[in-house]
């Protein structure tokens, strides 16, 4: 509920625009908290942002598909 309550508030100081670090957005393609289309609008509001999907995931596939999320953490990292 505090989250709720909150959100308004959960305001970014500049816009997503204004990153500059590497960024990796990963989403669970049946995620039913937050639709995966806002994660692509997030995506397209980072420049040179990764995007990153994982099937059969819903809001936390880093739980749900902990391989393959670890796995393309890793690809990231290394880069």
């Amino acid at each position: 509920m505090g989250i709720m309550r909150d959100n308004p508030q959960n305001i970014l100081p500049q816009p997503a625009s204004a990153i500059t670090a590497p960024v990796l957005i990963v989403w669970g393609e049946d995620d039913r908290w937050v639709s995966l289309s806002a994660g692509e609008k997030l995506h397209a509001a980072i420049p040179g942002s990764e995007w990153a999907t994982f099937p059969r995931a819903g809001h936390l596939p880093m739980e749900e598909q902990a391989e393959a999320f670890n796995k393309r953490v890793i690809e990231f990292l290394q880069k």
